[in-house]
């Protein structure tokens, strides 16, 4: 049984039409549109009043529709339409008004929420009684999550690497501590680059340690590490290990001579370095020196040879540098004193475990750093 029509006219002001079907148009009887609402309108741009309700909109459904005459005569009707300037798919009701007019009320497809954004919609563009407006405070509630747990992610994230930081920086002086200096030396050996390792130790700072205190001796070792960045590329690597010691890697393959120009230049800086309240507490250094440049050796290892290199360069008046290679393990050198012993007929025992031969002190081949002419700060490979 077919459902009476009442054939009564409402009239309803445009402005209330806007208000309560802001996605809705009037198409006259020659297929004009005669009203977009305010919605649609931003949808279609300026200029869309008056223009041919096919040449705005592809009729998807009902199928074979071709005229507007062929749509006023299947109203009432579901619709599906796509904005042919915009490629946004849209659905609704289109009913006719009278007078040879159709009133479409649209919303848009699942596929075209999408394109809310892309017109700067928001949920007072849409009626309460529209799902769309339901929609967007979901989406823009999901979007203020999302921007939140970004924030945070980013935050700790930096927070991770702050923490990640700190765990391999000395706090006083900035460079690498004991782990980050190793974590380091590692990667150089695995990406199998060759390099050479220097053990640096202050000489005569305990002197201001004890006559200025801690805090001023705190400055001087700022003070060197500062030195140290300044002399040193920055692909090079600088730790301090200790209280008055640092470890330098130089990248890359290396002369002995450059090194040794390097060596000297660095002792030259660092004897500039003098507390401010006593300027004849200067500090300077002795360095050991061993190459890398054999991917089996042991970081151990290494580290022992330079160690025995810094306390030769000690033991040969301090303020210059010594390579490890000049300087044969103790074991070797207590081996070969008690052979030369034997046959020189001489058997005292060992005064210590850094006693040294009348000749030992010659064999480590130290390098004064006066001996060489006052260099520019090096850079790659020099």
């Amino acid at each position: 049984m077919k459902q009476r029509r009442d054939s009564a006219t409402l009239a309803l002001p445009t402005g209330a039409l806007d208000l309560l079907m802001p996605l809705s148009c009037v198409i006259g009887p020659t297929g004009h549109v005669r009203h977009i609402a305010t919605t649609l309108g931003r949808v279609l741009g300026a200029g869309s009043d008056g223009c041919r309700f096919l040449e705005l909109f592809e009729l998807r459904r009902p199928r074979g529709i071709e005229t507007f005459g062929d749509l006023l005569a299947a109203a009432p009707c579901p619709v599906r339409i796509r904005i042919r300037q915009s490629d946004v798919a849209m659905q609704g009701q289109a009913v006719a008004i009278g007078g040879g007019e159709v009133l479409i009320n649209l919303a848009f497809a699942v596929a075209g929420l999408a394109a809310l954004d892309r017109f700067g919609l928001g949920a007072h563009d849409f009626p309460p009684t529209d799902a769309t407006a339901d929609l967007l405070y979901l989406t823009e509630a999901k979007n203020a999550a999302m921007a939140e747990a970004e924030r945070l992610t980013a935050q700790l994230l930096r927070e991770n690497a702050a923490a990640l930081k700190q765990a391999v920086t000395d706090p006083l002086t900035g460079l690498l501590n004991r782990r980050g200096l190793d974590q380091t030396l590692r990667r150089i050996q695995q990406d199998r680059q060759p390099f050479v390792l220097m053990h640096l130790d202050l000489d005569r700072f305990k002197q201001v340690n004890d006559t200025l205190g801690h805090a001023e001796g705190d400055r001087v070792l700022m003070l060197v590490a500062e030195a140290l960045r300044l002399e040193l590329r920055g692909s090079d690597v600088i730790g301090r290990v200790g209280g008055d010691e640092f470890i330098i890697a130089l990248r890359g393959h290396v002369d002995r001579e450059v090194v040794s120009r390097i060596a000297a230049r660095i002792i030259r800086r660092i004897e500039g370095t003098a507390p401010s309240t006593d300027t004849s507490l200067g500090v300077s250094a002795s360095i050991g020196i061993v190459t890398a440049d054999r991917h089996e050796l042991r970081l151990d290892d290494l580290h022992a040879a330079a160690d025995r290199a810094l306390y030769a360069a000690k033991g040969a008046g301090r303020r210059t540098h010594c390579f490890a290679d000049a300087v044969a393990p103790r074991a070797e050198r207590r081996t070969d004193r008690r052979k030369q012993n034997r046959r020189d007929g001489d058997v005292r025992p060992e005064t210590g475990t850094n006693a040294k031969s009348p000749g030992e002190a010659a064999a480590t081949e130290p390098v004064d750093p006066r001996a060489d002419a006052p260099g520019a700060r090096p850079i790659a490979g020099a």
